[in-house]
């Protein structure tokens, strides 16, 4: 293996130099751009034409079965996951560069005759030794601590390298907590060449590529998943805080919107779920549907419409719906549908329109579900439901987080926050197919921009955005029913909490008693 590293004037003979490498015997090349302030306007599409020339000639010659090449890593070019913010690329702090005085650096970009803006930056002698003082910054760089918000959130930020020597170089200041971002278009040609690579491997070969394979490794199973709900039909049986449209004659979702949906869903990233009974392409992806359906299999999770039947042999997720009408039944729809399944997701509906008498009837419930839950982690075999056990293994709020998450696809071809939005009038839409993802204000649906959720410690609250938005005109603000019965639910899960302690069950998050049942008292102590 071997390192090369192109700059502008080498741009016009990158594909004829990885070649040239290839033929030499060097199979795999570790190549990149240089991360200096030297790119010109179009370089970036010399870049990618050179590079999808290179692509071209691999695959035609049949060369990716032995050669390699960085730029056409699989791995490159997709969203940041929560866990790559703390990790760091550049490896200097933990390599040593020596002079011909003896003198100690981190690496060799850090010596005088590497920088054009600053002095060497020395951190010890072979006389001497190493002062370690030097060092310690370098142990705390992790991309979050020196990336801009727009690095951080970018789409195609996997692979996008940088240089600490650089970040010190070019800094205002001699940082080396500012990260220097001069390869940002160059970084986003390369991920075009890349993608062209991999789509072209797929046609040329029939074969699945890397690329797809680490996609759906990253993703599916990823906390960092983000989805596209195809909402197939409006009589869809609703999976949340919605009502969907009944009539004789519904709209389905046409076959052409499916697959430009599928393809929108390839092209960006998103795992695609589908809302009602139907089988897109004959492909096997997450299914929510209706207990009356004969379609369920081991992708699907099964909605119990104010009831608790389910399929037969059916062990997966249930989505249990109520309303105010049946919250007196809710014990004994979970403990008919605990002999079956043990994950279980009660949704309330109708919470706008609850009484006191009815939140006061929950909170009996709630107790009584304690006692049930209790029971089965002491039988070993718990039961999972999400208004009870979620909070306990939570440090972090998990909430709904439509329109960052996942957004919904309507059978008119145009996007959602959520299903509600659409249900409720299909003007509320966000983009559509042929024009992409446009939220106003979209800042609003994060949780830090959320004064009311962002000191909470309901950690299992559904903050749902669509509730917020109909009851309270603001979807980053809920109402108060919202913050009532997720609280009561906190306290509930106390008192779970405590009845398990005996039993030796240790849980992430210890939870205190609380003096409220509103977020909002919370913020106003704060504020005072």
């Amino acid at each position: 293996m071997t390192k090369a590293t192109f700059s502008h004037d080498d741009l016009p003979y990158l594909k004829e130099s990885i070649i040239s490498l290839w033929n030499n015997g060097i199979n795999t090349v570790a190549a990149n751009v240089v991360f200096e302030n030297v790119w010109e306007d179009g370089d970036d599409i010399i870049f990618e034409s050179q590079l999808k020339d290179l692509a071209d000639y691999i695959l035609d010659k049949g060369m990716w079965k032995e050669y390699s090449v960085r730029f056409f890593d699989p791995k490159i070019g997709f969203p940041l996951k929560s866990d790559e913010l703390k990790n760091n690329f550049c490896g200097a702090g933990k390599m040593l560069a020596v002079d011909y005085k003896g003198d100690l650096f981190p690496c060799v970009r850090f010596l005088d005759f590497a920088l054009s803006d600053k002095k060497g930056f020395k951190i010890g002698s072979i006389d001497k030794g190493i002062n370690f003082d030097k060092l310690r910054p370098f142990a705390g760089l992790s991309l979050e601590n020196q990336s801009s918000q727009e690095c951080i959130n970018c789409e195609v930020a996997t692979g996008c390298a940088w240089c600490t020597g650089a970040n010190y170089d070019f800094s205002d200041n001699g940082t080396i907590y500012k990260r220097a971002t001069y390869i940002c278009k160059m970084h986003k040609a390369n991920v075009r060449a890349n993608e062209y690579f991999w789509n072209e491997f797929t046609k040329r070969t029939g074969l699945i590529s890397p690329r797809e394979e680490y996609k759906k490794f990253r993703y599916i199973k990823s906390e960092d998943a983000k989805y596209l709900q195809f909402i197939i039909s409006d009589n869809i049986t609703p999976h949340c805080s919605y009502v969907s449209k009944t009539g004789d004659t519904p709209n389905n979702m046409n076959d052409d919107i499916i697959h430009k949906g599928l393809l929108f869903a390839k092209n960006n990233n998103l795992n695609p779920v589908v809302l009602g009974d139907r089988n897109l392409q004959n492909e096997s992806f997450l299914n929510i549907i209706s207990n009356k359906s004969k379609n369920t299999d081991e992708n699907s999770i099964v909605i119990c419409d104010h009831n608790s039947n389910l399929p037969s042999n059916f062990e997966g997720i249930c989505i249990l719906l109520i309303t105010r009408n049946n919250i007196e039944n809710i014990l004994n729809f979970v403990s008919d549908l605990y002999k079956s399944v043990n994950r279980i997701n009660l949704t309330i509906q109708d919470i706008d329109q609850w009484t006191d008498s009815d939140i006061h009837l929950y909170k009996e419930k709630l107790e009584e579900l304690v006692e049930f839950v209790a029971l089965t982690y002491k039988n070993v075999n718990p039961l999972q439901i999400n208004i009870l056990t979620d909070i306990l293994d939570l440090d972090l709020m998990c909430n709904c987080d439509a329109g960052r998450s996942h957004i919904s696809l309507a059978p008119n071809g145009k996007f959602y926050i959520c299903p509600a939005f659409y249900f409720d009038n299909p003007d509320n839409n966000i983009g559509d197919l042929d024009n992409g993802i446009d939220i106003y204000n979209e800042y609003l649906l994060d949780l830090e921009n959320a004064p009311i959720c962002s000191g909470c410690d309901s950690y299992h609250c559904k903050r749902c955005v669509y509730m917020n938005k109909k009851l309270t005109n603001e979807i980053n603000t809920p109402s108060k029913i919202q913050c009532v019965l997720s609280h009561l639910e906190r306290n509930a899960s106390l008192k779970l909490q405590e009845k398990l302690n005996p039993e030796n069950i240790k849980f992430k998050n210890v939870l205190n008693s609380i003096e409220y049942l509103d977020a909002i008292d919370k913020l106003k102590e704060r504020m005072e």
